[in-house]
């Protein structure tokens, strides 16, 4: 099967962080230190009066606590920039780059970290779960209506 019949319709562009940060007081990352991942997505944007080009910001942070007083902290803020690759509808083409877009950011993300800790690191490297993106705008919702922050 060729990409072409299964393509999404979107294309990244570019792909910038516009903030990365580390703290950390671990020497060698120990498999069982306890890992916590969060993930902020702001809106995608529409940024060409054709709506063919949009900008979607995603925040990645890892905590990481070990031995009691070990602490690592990672935090990246990514902007990606993805332009529709056939004629779509705004709303699709908005569609695409929330769900693939992001996605395709994380899998940048991913790399990135797993890089930067295994230098920071003697021993061990930091890498970040799969996310399943559909999943966490339903969890975003869930999370929204139940502190009523979802009523206007």
């Amino acid at each position: 099967m060729y990409f072409d019949n299964v393509a999404a319709g979107i294309e990244l562009l570019e792909c910038t962080f516009s903030e990365v940060k580390i703290e950390s007081n671990i020497v060698d990352l120990l498999p069982e230190a306890e890992r916590k991942f969060g993930l902020n997505v702001l809106a995608p944007a529409i940024i060409d009066e054709k709506g063919h080009v949009s900008r979607i910001r995603i925040k990645i942070i890892v905590e990481i606590e070990q031995d009691g007083n070990g602490k690592s902290l990672f935090s990246m803020i990514m902007d990606g920039l993805f332009k529709a690759t056939k004629e779509i509808t705004e709303d699709e083409f908005i569609r695409l780059v929330s769900i693939n877009g992001v996605a395709s950011m994380i899998g940048i993300a991913r790399g990135k970290i797993e890089s930067i800790s295994s230098s920071i690191f003697n021993n061990g490297k930091v890498v970040i779960p799969f996310v399943n993106v559909v999943e966490y705008y339903k969890e975003l919702e869930k999370q929204l209506k139940e502190s009523g922050a979802g009523h206007h």
